[in-house]
């Protein structure tokens, strides 16, 4: 039966009383009132794609409860999309071409909602670890100035991290030195600034040198004794 044809109005009375008697009957109401609307969607928002140019108070009550609906909402306007990613910050997902605005209030809302974005300015990228240091794994080429943040607020950040150079590599042992486990053939000065920050890290070390074995002398370590 194609509902668009059988369309009809109803009073208000009569859309209230078929609504609560099946909220998918709001599909054959011409102009349905607000009440209808609100009553429609009070047991699930996904009922809203069978409401023609719903209310805005309606579209907001729906991404408020679950951000995903947005989906079923038809050229949602900018209050609608930032309500959405605000209860989800997946919900950007379903929206076309978000503004800036958009974006952040997603990655603000889950920092791996980054990963629903295409080429991510820097702004985005530092908002995202911010939120979340792990979320780097999702920004594909992220800028030296976000790997150095992401590192910085968690050295274990950086097994995601590609080739990282020696500067992030660095940073990341001096946050945590058993972030050492994760980085392949460190330099000797990375292995030292593990070592101080953690001797355990000495557990990850092929072969430690005598520098490696003096500088947890200065810790009075033995190494002998973290083996």
């Amino acid at each position: 039966m194609d509902y668009e044809i059988k369309r009809n109005e109803f009073s208000l009375e009569k859309q209230l009383e078929m609504v609560k008697e099946d909220c998918t009957y709001i599909r054959y109401m011409k102009n349905p009132s607000i009440e209808a609307q609100l009553e429609a969607i009070k047991q699930d928002g996904c009922y809203i794609k069978f409401i023609e140019n719903p209310a805005l108070e309606v579209q907001l009550k729906v991404v408020k409860r679950k951000g995903y609906d947005i989906v079923f909402i038809k050229e949602p306007c900018l209050e609608v999309q930032l309500e959405a990613v605000k209860q989800n910050g997946y919900a950007i997902r379903f929206i076309k071409n978000p503004s800036l605005e958009v974006k952040l209030a997603a990655i603000r809302e889950n920092g791996y909602a980054i990963e629903c974005i295409e080429e991510p300015s820097l702004e985005l990228q530092l908002e995202s670890i911010k939120k979340d240091s792990y979320a780097i794994r999702y920004i594909k080429s992220p800028d030296l100035k976000t790997q150095l943040e992401a590192v910085k607020k968690d050295g274990f950040a950086i097994q995601f991290i590609k080739e990282p150079c020696f500067d992030v590599e660095l940073a990341a042992v001096k946050d945590n030195g058993l972030a050492i486990q994760f980085i392949e053939n460190p330099a000797m000065e990375i292995q030292i600034a593990a070592v101080k920050n953690n001797a355990y890290a000495v557990k990850y070390i092929k072969n430690p040198c005598l520098s490696i074995v003096l500088a947890l002398k200065k810790q009075k370590i033995n190494i002998e004794d973290l083996k």
